[in-house]
């Protein structure tokens, strides 16, 4: 029995979390993404997982009508956070009502997965930005129980995940909000791992892809010191993602990578907010996209913990293309692909990205030369 169309397949996990008999696992596909698995010996045909698969069945989706750029009030927060700290700030009004949040662990041991938090004390797990496709495993059916007990729930993921969740629980729930991220796609767990073994990074505990600095990714040990860091276009898996190499086959071809949006607020960075704008910004600063009349009045409840300025939706989707198009695929891709197959990623890196990482480099370069130019003009004007 086949779920959906394999090339389609986000990996939500819906289908095995929805499953009655237990019987689809998830197993790898050719470059490390799960793709669920049915065992026949044990399937009664009851055909809920071709149901539930988001793929077959489009949730609703509305588009944004306000777009805000927004950052935390909390200097700490907001100079520890990724972005404007908005995650952060909608997760702590979560908390702070009684309520749940689940989202993206940074932690790498047992893979990167989505957690359940219940207390402000675990907050950090889900900071910082994670480009690598988090694993639900069943963690929609722990959604439900929390909801169907009435408490508080905030869901945070790819529009993917949420919408996975959507179709899993058939209802709308009052006591729900979702929030979606806006993606530009996802590699395998599989190859992060094997890169990082590659890069004598595999003791680390916790990472992210992302500073204040810029685009870096920092493997910590428990202590939190860092046991691997380097910018993005110095580090193979980053540029692999950025240059559209590695991600999963559905990302190019992602029903969720329009106006619509398919939760009740899409979070993200505000790329392209204009110079004129008036908001503070010493650092990064943060978009949301009320969707639904619970999101916005989710978001507008958290106005207290929020710096925020209204700008035209327009603005907001000229400068986020996944809010317009999927992601293209990079012309290489397919050679990528088989090279990894047969050699690894080191191997599949090292002949697909030179020059990418050649060129990376050079814009680099020219960048600090042009720094360097415009400083010592300002010297000589002295």
């Amino acid at each position: 029995m086949t779920i959906c169309d394999t090339a389609k397949c986000s990996g939500c996990f819906a289908c095995q979390n929805v499953c009655p008999k237990n019987c689809i696992s998830m197993t790898e596909g050719r470059l490390g993404h799960l793709y669920p698995q049915i065992d026949e010996s044990l399937c009664i045909s009851c055909g809920a997982c071709s149901r539930v698969c988001p793929q077959n069945n489009l949730p609703e989706m509305s588009v944004p009508t306000a777009a805000y750029a927004t950052r935390s009030k909390d200097s700490d927060e907001y100079e520890n956070a990724s972005s404007g700290g908005l995650a952060a700030v909608l997760s702590r009004k979560m908390l702070g009502r009684g309520g749940i949040v689940y989202g993206c662990s940074s932690e790498t041991e047992g893979g990167i997965k989505h957690v359940r938090i219940e207390s402000d004390s675990d907050l950090w797990l889900l900071s910082g930005s994670k480009y690598v496709q988090s694993h639900i495993n069943l963690i929609f059916r722990d959604v439900k129980d929390d909801l169907e007990n009435r408490r508080a729930v905030l869901f945070i993921g790819t529009p993917c995940q949420v919408a996975g969740l959507v179709n899993y629980l058939k209802k709308p729930y009052e006591n729900l909000i979702t929030a979606d991220l806006i993606c530009h796609g996802v590699p395998s767990q599989k190859m992060l791992f094997e890169h990082l073994e590659n890069v004598g990074a595999a003791s680390g505990k916790y990472i992210t892809f992302r500073e204040k600095a810029g685009l870096y990714i920092r493997v910590s040990d428990e202590n939190k010191k860092p046991v691997y860091y380097k910018e993005s276009f110095d580090d193979d898996y980053y540029l692999g993602f950025l240059c559209n190499i590695s991600l999963r086959d559905s990302c190019h071809s992602c029903a969720f990578a329009k106006n619509e949006r398919v939760s009740d607020i899409t979070i993200g960075d505000f790329w392209g907010l204009s110079p004129q704008a008036e908001i503070k910004k010493p650092y990064g600063i943060s978009l949301a996209l009320p969707v639904t009349d619970k999101g916005r009045e989710f978001f507008e409840a958290c106005s207290d913990m929020l710096e925020n300025e209204e700008r035209p939706t327009s603005e907001a989707f000229a400068g986020n293309s996944p809010l317009r198009k999927p992601v293209g695929k990079a012309k290489d891709r397919e050679k990528f692909i088989k090279n990894y197959e047969k050699k690894g990623f080191k191997k599949a890196a090292a002949r697909s990205l030179f020059k990418k990482r050649l060129r990376s480099k050079t814009i680099r370069l020219l960048q600090k030369i042009g720094l360097l130019k415009k400083l010592i003009n300002i010297l000589r004007r002295k």
